[in-house]
């Protein structure tokens, strides 16, 4: 930079990478003022993080439900418990103020309701659990979801094994009686002989049908095959939240006799995109159950090719577990931030749009409806709902003022945290501009035509409150804004009231149509 105050000159161009973050590149101008290239970097450079803040309250507040069968190898017929817990957007415990009631589903392969149920978790707290009875043999799907629709589902899978064959003990064989014998009853003063009888030897114990003792369920002797699931996420058509959510893979091992492993069973996963806690996935001996845990930081789809080993068992997945990952959405943001100020004469918009976890604005992804509702009486919203569709970039509507004082618009959609959008009504400025012009309107006709000043001045104050009343509410939304929102505007309307008296309130009768 010069001493004169003229930069030797740098113009900002942005290109920008794959993961949308912009790349700065100086070029040079001839003696462009400093202040130039301000301005270029101010209307180029997006707005990143706009709802920064927002986000990360959103982050640490209660966004899904996760859920899992507490028994890891329940038979068919036994109680099972289940344990859900509120969580936040990076799955640690949260809590909700209210009582959470969550449905829980048990579904077959073919997508059907097998078994369902419901949990409570109490105010305040993180978890709660419930009891369902286990259904026939099988692997099935968990799906887990709030009542109230105001949390992201969770899901995972149980296997149930078949129930295990009653067996009968032996009864141990009757003990023989000890007893005399006297071999030659005509010989009774020889010595006695003391004889036992026959005792057979006791018949060895056979092992437990359903394999070796020291394993809970015992290893299988049987037919088995290994059975590998993958978790759905809470977003649009089951898709994962990128860089906050994980992929679940399971692998079950499935026995007809119901038993365990009898070694360790690995599954090597190749995924074309993310990232796994664990490889390979292990089932151990006498487990009955494996998993592992996919990620991704960037929206992407998945797909995970598998190899068993040892071969010998038979698999029974699909050719490639898939997994998307979205780029989420985590909030709701609104425009102007902050508490918004206006007279009861403004009609202004409110805009509601959608931010990730970075804070910055995002495109809605799915069919959402906005719900806007008033919790007073100073300030209104002229739609009660607006509908979205995958795509749609915001959703706005008119404010409407009442009266004097401070009220909040609650913005609200299924799955994401409601927020607040607060507005102060002023108004005393408008009533004394409004007194000021019927008084005014009032003198003017008193001046033209005579009469009472008393009279034409509080009939002056009255007619250019009335249609001063109408300018605001049925033609304001007609008027061009620049010429409407201002005092000018409505000193001028109710200077015309008192002007006109009576003939103001006839007017505004009719044509609101309720005179003639």
């Amino acid at each position: 930079m010069q001493e004169s105050g003229i930069c030797e000159n740098q113009s900002i161009q942005y290109d920008f990478q794959s993961s949308g973050q912009p790349v700065m590149r100086l070029h040079r101008l001839y003696k462009a003022p400093c202040f130039c290239w301000l301005a270029l970097l101010n209307a180029a450079m997006p707005v990143y993080g706009q709802y920064s803040k927002e986000a990360q309250a959103a982050l640490s507040s209660a966004s899904k439900v996760a859920v899992k069968a507490v028994q890891t190898s329940p038979q068919a017929g036994d109680p099972v418990d289940f344990d859900v817990q509120i969580q936040d957007a990076r799955g640690q415990p949260a809590t909700l103020p209210d009582d959470t009631d969550v449905n829980i589903q048990l579904l077959g392969s073919s997508g059907n309701v097998v078994l369902s149920g419901t949990c409570r978790v109490p105010a305040k707290t993180t978890d709660g659990k419930c009891t369902l009875k286990a259904p026939d043999a099988g692997v099935y799907k968990i799906r887990a979801q709030t009542q109230k629709h105001n949390l992201l589902d969770g899901t995972g899978y149980v296997m149930v094994r078949p129930k295990a064959a009653v067996q009968k003990k032996k009864e141990p064989a009757p003990q023989a009686a000890m007893e005399w014998y006297d071999p030659a009853p005509s010989r009774r003063r020889a010595i006695p002989i003391f004889l036992a009888a026959y005792r057979p030897e006791p018949e060895p114990q056979q092992p437990p049908a359903s394999g070796v003792a020291g394993c809970d369920p015992p290893k299988s002797h049987g037919k088995a095959k290994v059975v590998l699931t993958i978790t759905e996420g809470g977003e649009n058509g089951g898709a994962f939240r990128a860089d906050l959510d994980s992929a679940t893979i399971v692998g079950f091992f499935q026995a007809e006799d119901g038993g365990s492993a009898p070694s360790e069973i690995l599954v090597w996963l190749s995924p074309d995109h993310g990232d796994l806690d664990q490889e390979p996935l292990v089932i151990h001996a006498c487990s009955i159950m494996g998993e592992t845990h996919l990620r991704s930081k960037y929206p992407v789809q998945s797909s995970i090719s598998y190899t068993v080993v040892p071969g010998t068992y038979a698999v029974d997945a699909p050719p490639k577990l898939q997994a998307s990952f979205v780029r989420p959405i985590i909030g709701i943001g609104v425009q102007p931030g902050g508490t918004q100020t206006l007279s009861l004469i403004d009609r202004p918009r409110m805009l509601v749009q959608f931010f990730d976890a970075d804070g910055a604005v995002v495109l809605n992804d799915q069919d959402r409806t906005v719900q806007f509702v008033s919790n007073n009486s100073m300030i209104g919203a002229k739609d009660e709902s607006i509908k979205l569709k995958a795509g749609d970039d915001s959703a706005s509507t008119l404010l409407l003022p009442f009266w004097v004082g401070q009220g909040a618009i609650d913005v609200s959609t299924d799955r994401l945290k409601p927020t607040t959008h607060t507005v102060q009504v002023v108004g005393e400025t408008l009533l004394i501009v409004c007194l000021l012009g019927g008084l005014m309107g009032g003198l003017v006709s008193f001046f033209a035509t005579g009469g009472s000043v008393y009279r034409r001045l509080i009939v002056g104050i009255v007619s250019g409150i009335v249609l001063t009343w109408a300018y605001v509410f049925e033609l304001l939304p007609r008027v061009d804004v620049t010429v409407a929102h201002n005092y000018i505007s409505v000193f001028v309307v109710s200077v015309l009231g008192g002007y006109l008296g009576i003939k103001a309130i006839d007017l505004v009768l009719k044509q609101l149509g309720w005179a003639t």
